[in-house]
């Protein structure tokens, strides 16, 4: 039940419930943990993750990911370097903050320490380190990193890695029509979602290209016309012309 009301982040109602539940198992204490980190209540997280009597290693990832997700990188850090035992979703966890906030260097980082410690770098890891860089605008790092991807750790790209360099180029405001080329050409053979069309679309929008960013806003319309992101970004782009 407690799961439930932490899907749907009814907090009250939750804890509520906890009040009631002080002898239950982990899992019971680690769904108001989530519960409270994903409504930014990260202060009552902290006072009951240091409530559980035995808080595992989902009771930390937790409330590290809550901080992190809230923009408080340095206490997902420290709570992260405190963890007693971490696995892999641990890890990607903390790659994931590092890449939302902007710390490519420290994705890097976080990455190599996470394979020299014997946990399998996977897809999740490479979605954020692609992520951080295609924040950072920068195509030739997004690059380097994808064919990495392949070479050192023999992983297969999926969309999301695909869309990552799409971002790179569009943030860069000279790749645009590179990025268009890509998706038309795709040359990775994978579905393209709409996400990299709307991607496009926005880049076009921040870089004023208005015949890019109309061929992406009709993609993006034409694969998710229910989603109303791209009419907005087209009336944007619009504006502008």
């Amino acid at each position: 039940m407690l799961g439930a009301f932490a899907e749907k982040s009814l907090v009250t109602d939750a804890l509520q419930i906890f009040h009631s539940i002080r002898d239950s198992p982990v899992a019971s204490w680690n769904a108001i943990v989530t519960t409270l980190a994903r409504d930014g209540q990260l202060g009552v997280a902290k006072d009951v993750f240091d409530s559980i009597p035995a808080p595992d290693v989902i009771s930390w990832t937790s409330l590290a990911d809550g901080f992190a997700k809230n923009g408080e990188i340095s206490r997902a850090k420290e709570l992260f370097d405190r963890m007693p035992e971490r696995n892999s979703v641990s890890w990607n966890a903390m790659l994931d903050g590092f890449a939302s906030n902007g710390r490519f260097g420290e994705s890097v980082e976080l990455l190599w320490a996470m394979s020299a410690e014997g946990f399998i770098v996977d897809e999740g890891s490479f979605t954020s380190i692609l992520s951080a860089c295609a924040r950072s605008g920068s195509v030739e790092r997004t690059c380097q990193w994808l064919r990495s991807m392949g070479s050192d750790y023999a992983l297969a790209a999926r969309v999301e890695h695909y869309s990552a360099v799409i971002d790179a180029l569009g943030k860069s405001g000279a790749g645009l029509k590179l990025a268009e080329e890509m998706l038309l050409a795709n040359p990775l053979a994978i579905d393209i979602d709409v996400v990299a069309w709307r991607s496009l679309l926005g880049s076009s929008v921040a870089h004023r290209s208005g015949s890019i960013g109309a061929r992406a806003g009709n993609k993006a319309v034409s694969l998710e016309p229910a989603n109303g992101a791209a009419y907005v970004l087209g009336s944007c782009l619009a504006s502008i012309e």
